[in-house]
């Protein structure tokens, strides 16, 4: 009787449109979310941890994982990918042909934040790490409501971020087929959490409702960059606007009307602009949103030629802390010095 309880089903499934028009699915489950699918491996199954604890205590995912063989500690002594001091997540190896899951991605947001408002940083270590691998695609990943367990995290705030957040990195084009949430079929409230994942889809929705991706462009360059680098913004807009008075430039301080929701605007104007622009100084990457619009843009020039410009402003020439989706472009070396400011905008031109 148990197993029927925990077994997998699919309450309902969403279908999601991403930037360059490719099908994603959301799928909200119930059920139990270390059980195997019927349609074959997960690629990917998401858990939370506190910060470097991996003990298999009785009725959390660690536990349920130990007894099926899958040991976390192990698995953190050798990992893919470890990228916690950014976007506090890290990627097991593969575990194997003989487990239901090809890899295990644990969120550990530890205490400065609450991890309703960090969980999308998990989605940016996704992206990051499909890029990286050359994959440029995942399958299917499996979330949990993560840090509801022992961490205690409130269970609303926690559902209607992850949701969110889902449905928004689809959107900008996360490099998976199916996120899958899946609610626990042993909660007592479990008939009202499947009632809020519907309502907090349908709100969802009707935010992005007003998005318009128009084949003809309205901007000749998107910019994306960090508020605090707003005086390195203006030295390159007056020198651009200098050699081409006629430039349409989106900046979403000037561009975006009070009263709209902000993200579904933001990805419409990266896909209806002719080229997009980053200024990538040392806080630029600091942002998850500007992180998030790099993702989109990076996803646009899978279709486009040389739509991605990039700046590379570090302050120190050392490419290695950046994300591993910024390392897999060519950056145009805008430093000056030791370059010529006219040259860095020769180079943007002709891009």
């Amino acid at each position: 009787m148990a197993d029927t309880v925990l077994q997998m089903k699919i309450a309902y499934t969403i279908t999601i449109s991403d930037i360059n028009g490719l099908r994603r699915n959301l799928q909200i489950c119930v059920g139990d979310v270390t059980t195997a699918s019927e349609s074959g491996q997960v690629d990917m199954l998401a858990i939370s941890c506190f910060p470097d604890d991996y003990l298999p205590r009785p009725h959390t995912i660690v536990g349920q994982l130990k007894a099926k063989g899958v040991d976390l500690h192990k698995l953190s002594l050798d990992k893919a990918m470890d990228d916690r001091l950014r976007w506090q997540t890290w990627i097991s190896q593969p575990l194997g042909i003989s487990s239901p899951f090809g890899r295990i991605a644990c969120f550990e947001h530890g205490i400065a934040q609450k991890p309703n408002a960090v969980v999308g940083n998990l989605f940016r270590a996704l992206t990051g790490f499909a890029i990286a691998g050359g994959s440029n695609e995942l399958g299917t990943v499996r979330v949990p409501l993560l840090a509801t367990g022992d961490q205690q995290a409130n269970m609303d705030e926690m559902l209607e971020a992850i949701i969110r957040q889902a449905y928004n990195q689809l959107r900008l084009s996360l490099p998976v087929e199916t996120v899958q949430i899946v609610l626990y079929s042993g909660w007592n409230n479990l008939f009202e959490m499947i009632l809020k994942a519907g309502l907090t889809i349908k709100q969802v929705q009707q935010e992005w409702a007003a998005l318009q991706l128009s084949p003809i462009p309205s901007f000749d360059y998107f910019v994306s960059y960090r508020r605090v680098d707003h005086d390195i913004l203006e030295s390159f807009l007056k020198g651009l606007n200098f050699r081409r008075p006629n430039l349409r430039i989106f900046l979403d301080k000037k561009a975006i009307p009070h009263g709209v929701f902000w993200k579904p605007e933001l990805v419409g104007s990266i896909y209806n602009s002719k080229k997009f622009l980053c200024l990538i100084t040392d806080s630029y990457t600091d942002s998850g949103e500007c992180v998030d619009e790099f993702h989109a843009a990076l996803s646009c020039g899978l279709h486009r030629d040389n739509f991605l410009v990039p700046l590379q402003l570090l302050s120190r020439y050392d490419l290695d802390t950046l994300p591993s989706a910024f390392r897999s472009v060519n950056l145009i070396d805008a430093r000056c010095p030791p370059n010529q400011f006219s040259a860095v905008l020769d180079a943007i031109l002709d891009s």
